[in-house]
């Protein structure tokens, strides 16, 4: 008995010793606090207490916190009492900490209405987190009318000085205490709090910081606002929440001298809460929703560029459109106009939505909708979605910046990509660095788009993403993002010349009456995206076009399945693919860029410039250049011809392009209005019956890779010629053996007006059969096609030509191998079928050409084609003489590809050789794109329309012109410093007084007006660019080649001009300077013997001329 009482006092002493800290016979002794105060505030509802707003599930566990929106407070009261007894009895502080206990974590689902994808993590470890603690400087208490919010430490009373409590000076520690890791394999953590009882952290004297610790605690938040690791899909788990359970302070004391410490009074939350109300010194919230929304809308439309009255017209119906997409309510097609609506009910639903979106979270080629709220609503958004909207992109672009960690984390690229990647990110990361001021990712994002000017945009006079219409939206919508809201101005500039350079090439190919480019084709995705699914570019060529491009577009769909068309009105669930017969053929296709957002970054170009898109003069011919970035030599040319009632377009060499070949016509004299207005024409290859294309289409591919495709077009003309695919692509996809091989000219016609002739023969029942060889018209209303199908390798076939129509498809077959007991999968095979051709002759013309139909078909006819083989060379030969012209192409079949890595055959090994009555058609290697309307190319002197345009040699320059208004524009599309002379032919001439740099300069002599958009570096350099050129010097020297020879881009604030010299224009021209209008008059100067007015358009000092 007396041993147990002995075992009990002993017991008892100890608790004495770990509840008051008494020395018995140690020099250390321990404060432990257990019974702490805690509650969550949180951002979504952030007026509210978590009394309020958290419900009965949660309020079970409701010790929780994420990175974002909901953090934990927690406090100890009595603490400072306690602490100050053992300090004035002889004690100090050694240490302290806070130990918290993991109790579970969000992982495959996220609560409380976030949006998450858990598909990406099922099968994964789950992730470690971090709590982070921090050290709060308001008191507060876990009351239900009085608690701390989001947006106050008191509720209705005292407010944080930032939401959250995230200001450093008055809310919180600068730094976070520190953090422990929390998970189920490490169940307990511990965080030093040391600093708080023992620096000036939370007050100068003791007694201050011991109160402070008691009334106002600390602040957990979780450490990971993302989680890299899991790559671009699951990015965003910040707001995946750690619950925790009985934390714990801990004080160790070690003996010292006793202390007098004054502490301060306890904080009496009620009387202080009143006392704030009384004298106003609470402040206000942070976060409010604002009131004068018709007054905030007005300042933001009031900030929009000025428009002609026209241009807005059109503008303004881009922005009605209605899509797939945007009916279901994505928010890049809903937010702006619900920001703009001035209805306080869709704003507050479009705040609270934005807010379900945790930062990071996947979008596809669509994370900038996230940044227009920011640029465009500033001052229409409550504080907590800006701070929500910052942590979206602080998520995706904190460091590292390595490639590979960018790449992963994100999807960014700093090298070669594809050009819509290479301008979503990179205009991503420079909005997003100048957002969050990350020097270093500015750096980069501007080294990144400069280069893609140079390698992907003005390399050369193609783009990569010519004639599409899914890639090149995302492409535009995210390069004039960077244009219109980067803060660098000479950003600005580069990223809209890139702009001004695709629509230009885009415009080249866009036929007025068609109502649509006629170009050959890189992807556009699906079929129905060729046939009518109108895009972004053509949604750009609209705002810019008086009378219009877009058709159709009140319509969501043509030609829907009525059965499912009346269930998905009457609200009947569908799947997917029910979904899309239900609404057929999609008319509107604005995948990433909504057409919102190409309505708010209007004006795309100048109003003059609708003449050149409605106006255009036809017949119109361009040849553009396709160097691959300066990889192949000779490059690609890409051609397209505009009649007046039709278009026909090609290119030289295919390499991996969807449709290498597209004609397009339309019934009658008139501007197209619908579908039915149209023919379109095509040429697909076909093995085993199925198709072989690089590309994914709603029919079945036999072959997933291209064939070596070569034509030979010359205005309304063109020979077509096709190879087998190679034996590295196609073996795996043919082991049973190759039963067929053709090659299809496909025509989709939605009228049924059109009329067929086989040498002069109609044709009346389908299925058809020709010859090679023969003569065959098209004749749709006011167009006609001519089409004869060049002898092919016969490698066993019944039938050369087979034809075949079911609506609205016709297809024309003309076969190498149709055999019923298939060719073995092996060498003798490969060789045959690599020396094979198959292929077609095409010539367009119409009734303003021709007449009438039965004129063309007697001009058809007296067509002259040859074809023959050479063995010798392994050479198909092939000429065409029509009218006044003759085509002679030679395609190589003695190289094929016998790599997987080489996707595209280059010119010099299909091409043998091309020429048009007799001479080369193609232009100077200087030259990359020529056109009516303009000219672009590294030649040191372009000409066009009577206007030249004289630079350095090796540099790319472009020169514009409008011939109507008589408007000639200059380019110079980097910052390179270059001389630049212009000249128009009635006698204005502008020259940069020394070399100039990225500049546009417009004039139009006959108003006497100038434009000149023009920025030169800082005087610290530009040193996005530098780096750029640093590395083609050391790291990377194939970037040499986007640099001319002798350019060091270190000297072009020095050397850039800034001055402009002006003659021919009168003695008071008018003249904008980056849209704002310089006052006269301008001084007279001599130079060479030649007198000028002196036009400073840039500041200080260059060196002399």
């Amino acid at each position: 008995m007396w041993l147990q009482k002995c075992r009990l006092l002993m017991k008892a002493l100890m608790l004495v010793v770990v509840l008051t800290g008494l020395p018995l016979g140690a020099a250390e002794s321990l404060l432990t606090f257990g019974d702490s105060m805690a509650t969550v505030i949180y951002a979504r509802d952030w007026d509210a207490t978590q009394a309020t707003w958290i419900d009965k599930r949660e309020a079970k566990s409701p010790l929780f916190f994420d990175a974002v929106h909901r953090f934990l407070l927690l406090r100890y009261p009595g603490c400072a009492e306690r602490i100050c007894r053992q300090l004035a009895g002889g004690k100090r502080v050694a240490s302290a900490k806070l130990v918290l206990r993991f109790e579970k974590q969000e992982w495959l689902r996220a609560r409380m209405g976030y949006h998450h994808r858990s598909w990406p993590l099922k099968g994964k470890p789950v992730d470690q987190w971090h709590g982070q603690v921090w050290a709060l400087r308001r008191p507060w208490t876990a009351d239900a009318d009085l608690g701390p919010t989001w947006n106050a430490y008191i509720n209705g009373a005292g407010y944080w000085a930032a939401g959250g409590a995230w200001d450093p000076a008055a809310d919180r520690s600068s730094e976070p205490l520190g953090e422990a890791l929390l998970s189920k394999e490490n169940p307990a953590g511990e965080v030093d709090v040391t600093s708080v009882f023992t620096t000036p952290t939370l007050g100068q004297d003791l007694g201050t910081r011991l109160r402070t610790v008691e009334s106002c605690g600390f602040l957990i938040q979780k450490a990971e606002l993302c989680d890299p690791q899991h790559g671009e899909w699951a990015l965003s788990l910040g707001n995946a929440r750690l619950w925790i359970k009985e934390p714990r302070l801990v004080v160790t004391l070690a003996d010292g001298p006793p202390a007098d410490i004054a502490l301060p009074p306890s904080v009496d939350i009620p009387r202080l809460a009143a006392s704030l109300t009384a004298s106003g010194e609470g402040r206000g919230p942070t976060t409010v929703m604002p009131t004068n929304l018709d007054e905030l809308v007005r300042r933001v439309r009031d900030r929009r560029p000025p428009m002609p009255e026209w241009m807005q017209d059109r503008v303004s119906e881009v922005r009605q459109l209605k899509t797939v997409t945007g009916l279901r309510g994505d928010p890049g097609f809903s937010v702006p106009d619900a920001l703009e609506s001035g209805d306080a009910e869709r704003h507050a639903r479009v705040v609270s939505g934005l807010l379900r979106y945790p930062p990071g979270y996947f979008r596809g080629h669509s994370h900038l909708d996230f940044m227009i709220p920011l640029l465009v609503y500033g001052e229409l958004l409550p504080d907590v979605l800006h701070y929500h909207l910052r942590k979206y992109f602080e998520s995706r672009w904190l460091p590292p910046y390595s490639q590979e960690e960018l790449r992963h984390r994100v999807g960014y690229w700093g090298g070669m990509a594809t050009l819509n990647h290479q301008g979503q990110f990179r205009s991503e990361a420079l909005l997003a660095a100048e957002l969050l001021g990350l020097e270093d990712l500015e750096v980069r994002a501007r080294r990144n788009l400069s280069l893609l000017n140079r390698q992907m945009l003005y390399s050369e006079g193609t783009i990569q993403e010519r004639g599409d219409s899914f890639y090149l939206g995302i492409t535009l919508g995210t390069l004039q993002m960077a244009a219109r809201f980067s803060r660098d101005p000479l950003m600005r500039l580069k990223t809209s010349l890139g702009v001004e350079k695709i629509l230009f090439e885009s415009n080249t190919t866009y036929h007025p009456g068609l109502k649509r480019r006629v170009s050959r084709i890189a992807r556009r995705y699906r079929l129905d995206d060729l046939l009518m699914a109108q895009a972004p570019p053509r949604g750009i060529l609209h705002t810019l076009s008086r009378k219009g491009v877009l058709i159709q577009s009140d319509q969501l769909g043509l030609y829907p399945d009525v059965t499912l068309a009346a269930k998905r009105g009457s609200g009947e669930k569908l799947t997917a693919k029910e979904q899309r017969a239900a609404i057929g053929l999609s008319t509107l296709n604005f995948h990433a860029t909504a057409p919102v957002r190409v309505a708010l970054l209007a004006p795309w170009g100048a109003p003059w410039e609708h003449h050149t898109i409605d106006n255009k003069p036809l017949p119109f011919w361009t040849v553009a250049t396709d160097h691959v970035r300066h990889r192949l030599s000779p490059p690609v040319h890409n051609t397209t011809y505009l009649g007046a009632n039709y278009g026909l377009s090609g290119m030289d060499c295919d390499i991996g392009c969807e449709w290498p070949m597209l004609a397009v016509w339309k019934r009658t004299t008139n501007d197209v209005r619908s579908l039915e207005d149209l023919g379109i024409l095509f040429p697909w290859p076909y093995m085993n019956g199925k198709l072989v294309n690089n590309y994914n289409q709603q029919e079945p591919r036999s072959v997933e890779w291209g064939c070596p495709q070569a034509t030979l077009q010359h205005r309304d003309k063109m020979i077509y010629v096709v190879r087998p695919v190679e034996r590295v692509f196609a073996e795996k996809h043919v082991e049973q053996g190759i039963r067929s091989f053709s090659s299809r000219m496909i025509a989709f016609m939605h009228a049924r007006d059109w009329e067929l002739r086989i040498n002069d023969e109609p044709v009346t029942s389908s299925p058809a059969r020709a010859h090679q060889g023969d003569r065959i018209a098209l004749c749709q209303g006011v167009s006609y096609v001519g089409l004869v199908p060049l002898p092919a390798t016969d490698l066993g076939r019944v039938e050369e030509v087979r034809i075949r129509f079911d609506h609205p498809r016709l297809e024309l077959e003309s076969f190498v191998l149709e055999t019923g007991q298939p060719l073995p999968n092996d060498d003798a095979t490969w060789e045959r079928l690599h020396q094979a051709t198959a292929g077609w002759i095409v010539e367009l013309g119409d009734q303003v050409e021709h007449g009438s139909f039965g004129n063309f078909c007697e001009h058809l006819r007296d067509a002259k084609v040859e074809s023959r083989w050479d063995a010798a060379t392994k050479v198909r030969h092939v000429s065409y003489s029509s009218g006044r012209d003759t085509l002679e192409l030679g395609v190589s079949c003695k190289y094929a590809r016998t790599k997987g890595r080489e996707r595209y055959i280059k010119p010099r090994d299909l091409l043998a050789y091309a020429k048009v009555n007799g001479e080369t058609p193609w232009l100077p290697l200087e030259i990359d794109l020529d056109s009516p309307i303009g000219q672009m190319g590294t030649a040191p002197r372009l000409e066009k329309g009577g206007a030249v345009l004289e630079t350095a040699e090796g540099q790319m320059a472009l020169l514009k012109i409008e011939p109507i208004t008589r408007t000639y524009r200059a380019i110079n599309p980097f910052v390179d410093p270059t001389p630049l002379l212009l000249t128009t032919s009635e006698g204005a001439v502008l020259r940069s007084d020394g070399p100039i740099g990225c500049a546009r300069i417009t004039v139009r002599p006959n108003e006497r007006k100038v434009w000149v958009d023009y920025h030169i570096p800082d005087p610290a350099g530009a040193p996005g660019v530098e780096l750029l050129q640093e590395e083609s010097r050391t790291t990377a020297t194939w970037l040499k080649r986007f640099f001319r020879d002798g350019v060091d881009v270190r000297q072009a604030h020095e050397q850039s001009a800034r001055f402009l010299l002006v003659a021919g224009l009168g003695d008071a021209p008018v003249v904008e300077l980056n849209g704002k209008l310089l006052p006269g008059p301008f001084p007279g100067v001599s130079r060479a013997g030649q007198r000028w007015l002196q036009i400073r358009i840039a500041g200080g000092q260059a060196i002399e001329p």
